[in-house]
């Protein structure tokens, strides 16, 4: 089932100057997407309550150069109580050494079992912008590719 269907979007942040030309692609239900600058460069962004209701939400965006070698943890845990803190300040910066499953079961492994909920991992080649990417979740059990 197709999700969303986007077809030659263009989008210009000064006259002349587009960032994006004639895109189109389609996200099929359970995909995951992301967009990578021409060098690599690569967003995360978080959704976090506004106040303690729930009923508002912000959503924050870091934004970073690809740098062979290195990524950035975002984390949402800060601190222990009822309910948990949320996020606060900038996802950490981690030297990223080896192959993705045994990143992936390393930081899993890391974390507090009584706060973890899901992980997700990513490695993009920057060259080739082919990338691989994991996602752990306490609940199901199980590791996927997705």
């Amino acid at each position: 089932m197709i999700d969303i269907s986007v077809s030659n979007l263009v989008k210009e942040f000064e006259v002349g100057t587009k960032i994006l030309d004639g895109l189109t692609f389609q996200v099929d239900s359970g995909e995951r997407v992301g967009l990578l600058g021409p060098n690599g460069s690569y967003k995360l962004s978080i959704l976090k309550a506004a106040d303690g209701t729930g009923r508002r939400c912000l959503r924050q965006t870091f934004e970073y150069p690809g740098q062979p070698g290195t990524g950035h943890f975002l984390h949402t845990y800060a601190g222990d109580g009822s309910p948990l803190p949320s996020f606060a300040g900038e996802p950490e910066p981690v030297a990223i050494e080896g192959e993705l499953d045994a990143l992936t079961a390393a930081v899993w492994e890391s974390l507090n079992d009584d706060n973890k909920i899901s992980l997700f991992v990513r490695f993009t080649d920057l060259e080739t912008r082919d990338f691989q990417q994991r996602i752990v979740n306490k609940y199901s059990g199980k590791e996927t590719q997705a």
